[in-house]
């Protein structure tokens, strides 16, 4: 699935497309942030549970 999104993005600078570059970006940060959202979570809670 994100295999090709950063060539995507390249693609849409060389075209001065920069709303779409814009989306395929936030698109591509936003799984990010919440993949480091549930790690960090987890790290929480194991701390909690096993000191």
């Amino acid at each position: 699935m994100f295999r090709n999104r950063p060539t995507l993005i390249i693609i849409r600078l060389e075209e001065y497309n920069y709303p779409a570059t814009a989306a395929i970006a936030a698109i591509m940060v936003l799984p990010s942030f919440a993949m480091l959202l549930v790690v960090n979570l987890v790290q929480s809670w194991s701390r909690k549970r096993y000191g």
